[in-house]
């Protein structure tokens, strides 16, 4: 057993007082609220920009197998239904076959995403060269990003999402 000599042991307060709890869920509450709208826009940045980056990765994956198998091969944008996939073209009968595999499926756009392109098919031929086109993604808040397709390179770029 301990003796303390000359100290006097007291129980301290524990806990916080009901004032110091509403104004520490009050500064909370106001960081949450300014900073919602942040969030909101960054997804929408990133939903627009996952959107091109799907997109123009099938069209690198067509171009590559193009120079590959030395075939003609075509991406196809469908507006009406939101979608775009991938064909091969049949040289005998020059008409474009869906391509086997995951990679031949149909994809679909996000919602709420609208596409303009200036062309609904994108041939890439074997010598790496394509059609060419621009393809234009917008959401209902305004903003766009946009995919260019090189006609003599075959090169695809994106640019970012901007509004306007």
């Amino acid at each position: 057993m301990m003796l303390l000599i000359g100290k006097k042991i007291q129980r301290g307060k524990a806990g916080f007082t009901f004032i110091e709890i509403i104004l520490t869920v009050s500064i909370i509450l106001i960081v949450i609220g300014l900073s919602t709208p942040i969030f909101k826009s960054t997804y929408y940045d990133l939903r627009i920009n996952l959107q091109a980056k799907d997109i123009t990765s099938l069209m690198n994956l067509a171009r590559e197998r193009a120079i590959m198998t030395r075939s003609v091969y075509i991406v196809k944008l469908d507006k009406r239904n939101n979608t775009y996939r991938m064909f091969v073209l049949d040289s005998k009968k020059d008409k474009p076959i869906p391509i086997e595999g995951k990679w031949g499926r149909k994809f679909a756009i996000f919602n709420n995403l609208e596409t303009d392109s200036s062309e609904e098919e994108i041939k890439f031929f074997p010598d790496g060269s394509s059609s060419g086109a621009n393809i234009f993604l917008k959401d209902a808040s305004g903003l766009k990003a946009q995919i260019d397709i090189a006609a003599t390179t075959g090169e695809i770029t994106i640019g970012t999402a901007q509004k306007k």
